[in-house]
């Protein structure tokens, strides 16, 4: 997957989550701005592992705390 794939998959599944229509999840701003809970997160990750097909430890998403950087973290990963 590319960064844009990355970005478009990540903006789906926060939108879910949060109860917003994907066009309010801004790519630049903090996860914390979404007000997900833990439970939220961990799900997003474990949803971008089976993804991927690889393993993402939970914590990746506080080391990379926006879509943004998340998706340059992971496109790397990849």
């Amino acid at each position: 997957m590319n960064k844009e794939e990355i970005k478009s998959w990540l903006i789906k599944m926060i939108a879910e989550e949060a109860g917003v229509q994907p066009e309010a999840v801004q790519t630049d701003v903090s996860f914390e701005t979404f007000q997900l809970d833990s439970l939220s997160m961990i799900t997003i990750s474990y949803e971008l592992e089976k993804l991927l097909d690889k393993e993402i430890d939970p914590t990746f998403f506080w080391q990379h705390d926006s879509i943004d950087k998340l998706a340059d973290a992971v496109q790397q990963l990849a």
